[in-house]
């Protein structure tokens, strides 16, 4: 089963649309998601909704550096690489905390 989720991001002035579909049957099938802490629940949140570091940084009252390193915890903790492949995962596995 798949679910496709829209999110909008921005490529220097323009505004972009990005579809993304996801395989839910792993997390209806009692797949068991990684804990996150708060603040990478809350940068993960940002991130979906296509926020760039530094408005993630003023959105949430932090430093750039306090952003990048919850990113590369998330992307430890995720197996993933990609800012993309982030978004999905989460939309995949954290949906109902999105």
């Amino acid at each position: 089963m798949a679910d496709v989720w829209f999110s909008t991001y921005k490529q220097g002035a323009s505004p972009r649309l990005a579809a993304i579909i996801g395989d839910i049957t792993a997390a209806s099938n009692g797949h068991e998601r990684i804990p996150l802490t708060n603040r990478e629940l809350d940068v993960l949140r940002l991130l979906v909704q296509g926020f760039r570091n530094g408005e993630i940084a003023a959105r949430l009252e932090v430093s750039e550096p306090a952003v990048k390193n919850s990113l590369q915890q998330l992307f430890a903790k995720s197996g993933v690489h990609t800012r993309s492949h982030l978004v999905r995962k989460a939309l995949e596995d954290y949906r109902d905390l999105l």
